[in-house]
């Protein structure tokens, strides 16, 4: 088969085009053709040899897919050929998702939604399935008082999205172009709770806006200067979600003062002790993403198609991701 391989840490020049091996059944597994493959910021916090880089188990890499079920192990009874599934793979499957085949265990994959595209259906997983864990643990209510980073994000449009239709009106959230704004307020939030993240003196501008009301939650899918600015904001006894592992030594601090309870956003934990109970956890909130999106509750996020399996298309999507130039889209590219 054909896949995208990363010959060494650094820069896109280390992506290779080549005909690899093709994976083998084991029990309880499916081989999926993959139809479409999303990008996040892991992959390339992974390419450069980062923290991340510690989750890599082969050199291929892609954490996100839609695709079709082709070969079904005989142990296995809740798939079968021809289903389309979608699935946010982790480290879990033979190999990454920059490539046009792989094996996974049934517990991390879910049927699609039949009236979505491949190429819209990869685009929901990971982020769908951390916007639903930070709500879990949140403990949100009707009256919070929400500020989110990164809004026009994967995960914090989706949080923005899930928590309107829960009821939660009282967000705040940060973007960084014309572009961004737009794209949140379709989802349904005024203009005048959009803030660009560039602008300074940002933490007095939001508390204007609450007339100095401390924030009760910071869902935080940004990390680094807006982690501090979330300490900065949030109010005694308020709920921190860090969803990047990125926050600074200063926020950290703060929100120790402030007897914060920080809430750790991780959709990988439930793979690491490979345990098929908990890797469970991946079918049902796919599942449930799928019920969303059947029943209108979510629409689907927005997505930029860069190209078909490619070094090009790959390299393309590092650089965007890098430079934080998404403009609210989800980056995917084309397999198959």
């Amino acid at each position: 088969m054909k896949a995208i391989v990363l010959k060494g840490f650094g820069g896109t020049e280390n992506f290779f085009l080549e005909e690899v091996e093709e994976p083998k059944l084991i029990d309880g597994t499916v081989k999926v053709k993959i139809k479409a493959a999303a990008f996040n910021p892991i992959d390339y916090q992974m390419r450069k040899g980062g923290t991340e880089s510690k989750l890599l188990r082969t050199p291929i890499l892609g954490r996100e897919m839609s695709g079709v079920v082709e070969e079904v192990h005989h142990t296995v009874t809740d798939f079968k050929i021809g289903d389309e599934i979608y699935s946010y793979v982790s480290s879990l499957g033979s190999n990454g998702t920059y490539a046009e085949y792989i094996i996974v265990t049934t517990e991390i994959i879910a049927l699609k939604t039949k009236n979505i595209t491949f190429e819209q259906a990869t685009a929901m997983a990971l982020v769908g399935l951390t916007a639903i864990q930070t709500i879990e643990k949140a403990n949100l209510k009707e009256d919070s008082l929400v500020f989110i980073t990164g809004g026009a994000g994967g995960v914090g449009s989706m949080l923005i999205r899930l928590l309107l239709q829960k009821g939660i009106k009282n967000i705040f959230t940060t973007a960084g172009n014309k572009e961004s704004i737009e794209q949140i307020i379709s989802y349904g939030l005024a203009a005048e709770r959009i803030l660009d993240y560039k602008e300074t003196n940002l933490t007095e501008k939001i508390l204007g806006l609450t007339a100095n009301r401390m924030f009760t939650h910071c869902l935080d899918t940004v990390g680094n200067y807006l982690s501090t600015l979330c300490a900065e904001i949030i109010a005694v006894d308020g709920y921190y979600a860090d969803i990047t592992f990125m926050m600074t030594d200063s926020a950290r601090e703060l929100i120790f003062d402030k007897a914060v309870t920080t809430i750790n956003v991780s959709n990988y934990a439930y793979g690491i002790e490979r345990d098929k109970t908990k890797m469970k956890y991946y079918n049902r909130n796919l599942s449930i993403l799928k019920e969303y999106i059947e029943s209108a509750v979510l629409t689907t996020t927005p997505i930029n198609i860069l190209g078909q399996l490619s070094v090009d298309t790959v390299s393309k999507a590092h650089q965007i991701l890098e430079n934080n130039q998404t403009k609210g889209r989800k980056l995917v590219m084309q397999i198959g």
